[in-house]
């Protein structure tokens, strides 16, 4: 029996991670459940997900991602490579997941040619996994430990993920310059992340994880 504790609902699919045999995925018409422990107990799945059923679960084993197929709403995609290195031994720890590197443009902070529509800016996933739910403080640093931005978001329990700008603040931009690092502004106000190598750090009730992140 590896009900446990989920909400009483039917089951429509479970899989079991290729990498991670730990780890059972399930499909219910309440949602998707993720289980690091051999169904003894259940997470919500929450990664942008609807409560809405889930019919379909298909691993792609080499890209590390879940494709979820819900009834009316359509398929999604989570990247779950966080989620394969977590085991009954690290739950209790704050995680966060590799970084791809970015490619800057001066398009960044921009609505192109006509000036018209949305301001484009990158969009830099941060997969967090988190013991417990609280307040977290998430900050980019140089190499050096110079702080160019932080800010602080609610996390929630089980598996987070945040969407970073590649932004500093205007105090990080005076500090780049200084040290004849020049910065884009984009039309739009926000000065972005110059070329170079740079830290993410979360911090979450005392604990706290960090991650390369390179701008090229």
């Amino acid at each position: 029996d590896i009900s446990s504790n989920l909400p009483h609902s039917s089951v429509n699919v479970i899989r079991e991670d290729p990498a991670n045999p730990a780890i059972l995925y399930l499909g219910t018409d309440n949602g998707a459940y993720v289980s690091f422990d051999n169904g003894a107990s259940w997470n919500p799945f929450y990664e942008g997900l609807p409560n809405v059923a889930v019919h379909d679960l298909t691993i792609q084993a080499r890209d590390k991602h879940l494709l979820l197929g819900t009834h009316g709403r359509s398929i999604y995609k989570a990247d779950i490579s966080l989620l394969q290195g977590i085991s009954e031994k690290t739950m209790g720890s704050l995680m966060l997941a590799d970084i791809a590197n970015v490619r800057a443009t001066r398009r960044w902070g921009s609505t192109g040619f006509n000036n018209y529509g949305a301001y484009f800016e990158p969009s830099v996933p941060l997969q967090i996994f988190a013991p417990s739910a609280g307040k977290a403080e998430i900050t980019v640093v140089l190499e050096s430990g110079k702080v160019l931005k932080s800010w602080e978001l609610s996390l929630t329990k089980g598996f987070n993920v945040v969407g970073y700008n590649a932004s500093i603040s205007e105090k990080g931009k005076k500090y780049l310059e200084k040290n004849n690092i020049s910065v884009h502004m984009g039309v739009n106000g926000t000065f972005y992340l110059p070329s170079g190598k740079y830290s993410v750090e979360v911090s979450l009730k005392g604990n706290k994880t960090s991650k390369k992140i390179e701008v090229k």
